[in-house]
């Protein structure tokens, strides 16, 4: 029987790829799962990108290869490559999105200047979706199936949640790696808004540290050592009053342990790209003064959104994953 190969380079696409590769493990579905870059370092295991490219192309050579399923990163194409490998062998190939942006451009050719899309593209929801639509995405290889990387967060029980977890820390600031993917064009970076940050707990007397995203790069990561907290973002957050972020699907994560959350992006150009923002359950917080008049008092609280449920919201998107990955592999 030939195999299912999972692939995927950035974090977030190793937060919808592995439980996806877990859950068809345990079904006698025959895979493979290959993380590279920082999702290799979160499995702990892997391969490097070269290694990986001569791995899929062995395994076309030797007809092994039945489907690809892939992340969607954004800034590297080492999954690009291998769908393109892929398609011009015939076999079928399926990209799932782990984020609410860069729809079309996670697909991205880097050296031929090109765009190589995947025969199936699975998205979150119906804004998603829309989205990606939107965005020059052709409808016919779009599908909504939820986010694998949300259903451990919706299982999540009331009695689990941050609100019973004893506090060893203030306000946390949720880095993203902004400059590295947007330079200054969105009208802030990861380090203006930490000084922001820094400068207003400073001036009332709240303490601040920082959780590195796995892509920040070295400078901030250098410059600002001092305040970081390591560990895992599952058991870091729960234990701070108040997250701080831009735009990162930590701030979601954030909010499903009950922790209060804020979405600060001040003097933004475009498009606000905050998931959390977008369904209603923060308010973007555009100014340093606002910033310091939320902060001066009690944000003990997550917001609450007044909406219709989400397709990913039932906890179930890596079964509705899994079954369509079968479906398309016998079809």
């Amino acid at each position: 029987m030939k195999k299912i190969v999972l692939i995927c380079h950035d974090p977030g696409g190793y937060d919808v790829i592995h439980p996806v590769y877990e859950k068809l493990k345990t079904s006698n579905e025959i895979c493979c799962f290959f993380p590279v870059g920082p999702s290799k370092k979160m499995a702990g295991e892997g391969l490097e990108c070269s290694e990986l490219l001569l791995k899929i192309k062995t395994m076309i050579v030797s007809d092994e290869l039945g489907m690809l399923v892939t992340g969607t990163s954004w800034g590297n194409d080492i999954e690009v490559k291998c769908i393109d490998l892929c398609n011009s062998n015939g076999i079928p190939t399926v990209a799932v999105l782990d984020y609410w942006s860069n729809y079309k451009m996670r697909f991205c050719y880097q050296e031929c200047e090109k765009y190589i899309f995947p025969t199936k593209y699975f998205v979150m929801d119906e804004i998603a979706y829309r989205e990606a639509v939107e965005d020059g995405i052709d409808a016919n290889i779009l599908e909504i199936t939820g986010s694998p990387g949300l259903d451990k967060y919706i299982a999540i029980s009331k009695a689990k949640r941050a609100s019973d977890t004893k506090k060893n820390g203030d306000i946390l600031f949720l880095s993203d790696p902004v400059s590295d993917l947007y330079g200054t064009s969105l009208g802030y970076t990861e380090e203006s808004v930490f000084l922001d940050i820094l400068d207003v707990c400073n001036d009332l007397g709240r303490k601040v540290n920082i959780k590195f995203h796995p892509k920040d790069n070295e400078y901030m990561r250098k410059k600002y050592s001092s305040y970081e907290v390591a560990g895992n973002l599952d058991d870091v957050v729960p234990k701070f009053d108040l997250a701080i972020g831009m735009s990162t699907m930590a701030l979601l994560h954030s909010y499903f342990w009950g922790v209060p959350i804020i979405s600060y992006q001040p003097g933004l150009v475009g498009k606000d790209m905050c998931i959390t923002n977008i369904l209603g359950i923060t308010k973007r917080i555009d100014s340093k003064e606002e910033l310091k008049e939320l902060l001066a008092g009690n944000v003990s609280s997550v917001g609450e959104e007044n909406r219709k449920p989400l397709i990913w919201e039932d906890g179930k998107s890596t079964d509705r994953v899994c079954e369509r990955l079968t479906s398309l592999l016998k079809s």
